[in-house]
């Protein structure tokens, strides 16, 4: 059932007006009742007379004179804690009046609104102060989401142009047969590296991921053994510390493509040296990937993480990647429960580091 369908009940503050005017009621009607119990019924009904033949009034007298007025003081009462009560409903609902305001403006698509409650904490500020850092975030994600739907059209856009570019004026050309279809193969190899970029980012930020444990100190072996015969090709000195690992719950699959993305692209835009460390303090395990090279500020570092920022953007290093290596680890790292930093080397380069949870070991109870 929506907003739409559910039918209109009564305010908060009529309702809290309605009670403070029964709780009235009731309290005057306990007074009434203790006025009888412990005043009224000892004395007698009937004509009473002192030994002096002074009148003095009976029980009956007593309800005459009091009860008429003791209504009208509880009316007098009631009404006045009602439009009291009104009015002060009115003051302390006013933060819920203005968030709903707020979440109407957003809900009709001013991510800018905010709540922005001054004054003292209560229990409406921390509701009030939770609601403007979720917009905070709603808002954040959805311009990432924008800037990266921005992004995708135009790398997916780039490859689509230049495979109609070549299918027009490659006939003309006359280019060689095996010349023509090598260059199509380099086009079509581009856009299916990015599509599947694309889809492996969007399987981490989904969470759907395939957990279980995960012998990381053997993951880590496997990928040094894969990347090793190239930094001794490309004449890189690649120093290897790895400690011993307790195991991690990941997706196998995810976690090795965005620890060897790190190695990738250390090797990649290494002068002359990458480093991969590893260690443990028993409940979070430590993964640092680093490389020499250029020198880079903070916030070139930072915006390498943003989606389709190349190295090559903000330095003079060329890449062919597509620009989503370094998003997907920061990606896959989130959805495992860990943390990912990315820093620029005082001396050059980039240091990159992983921490994930380490998977308790199981032990008997008794």
């Amino acid at each position: 059932m929506n907003n739409v369908d559910r039918p209109r009940g009564l305010s908060a503050r009529l309702k809290l007006s309605v009670t403070m005017c029964l709780l009235v009621v009731g309290t005057g009607a306990v007074l009434f009742a203790l006025v009888y119990l412990f005043l009224l019924r000892y004395i007698p009904d009937g004509v009473l007379n002192t030994k002096f033949g002074e009148f003095a009034p009976s029980r009956k007298d007593l309800a005459r004179a009091f009860i008429p007025r003791a209504l009208w003081a509880l009316g007098f009462l009631v009404a006045g804690s009602g439009i009291g009560s009104w009015f002060l409903a009115g003051h302390l609902l006013r933060p819920l009046a203005r968030m709903q305001r707020t979440a109407n403006s957003v809900s009709s698509g001013d991510l800018n609104r905010r709540v922005h409650l001054h004054g003292p904490r209560t229990e409406f500020s921390d509701v009030a102060d939770a609601m403007d850092s979720m917009l905070d975030r709603l808002e954040n994600q959805i311009t990432q989401q924008q800037r990266f739907a921005a992004n995708a059209s135009h790398e997916l856009r780039t490859p689509l142009a230049a495979l109609r570019t070549t299918l027009e004026v490659g006939p003309s050309q006359q280019l060689p047969g095996p010349q023509f279809i090598q260059r199509l193969q380099h086009i079509t190899a581009k856009a299916e590296r990015s599509v599947d970029s694309l889809l492996t980012l969007s399987r981490a930020q989904s969470n759907g991921l395939a957990k279980m444990p995960i012998d990381l100190s053997l993951l880590l072996e496997d990928l040094v053994e894969q990347y090793l015969p190239e930094a001794i090709t490309r004449g890189l000195e690649f120093d290897i510390q790895l400690g011993d690992l307790p195991a991690v719950e990941a997706d196998a699959d995810l976690l090795e493509h965005a620890v060897a993305n790190l190695v990738r692209n250390a090797l990649a835009y290494s002068n002359s040296k990458a480093w991969l460390c590893s260690r443990s303090d028993g409940s979070m395990v430590e993964i640092t990937v680093e490389n020499d090279g250029e020198v880079l500020t903070s916030e070139q570092a930072q915006l390498i993480l943003e989606p389709f920022h190349r190295l090559e953007r903000i330095g003079s290093i060329k890449s062919s990647g597509s620009g989503l290596g370094l998003p997907i680890v920061a990606a896959v790292v989130q959805a495992h429960g860990g943390s990912f930093r990315l820093a620029p080397r005082p001396a050059g380069g980039l240091s990159a580091l992983i921490r994930l949870p380490a998977l308790k070991p199981w032990a008997p109870s008794f």
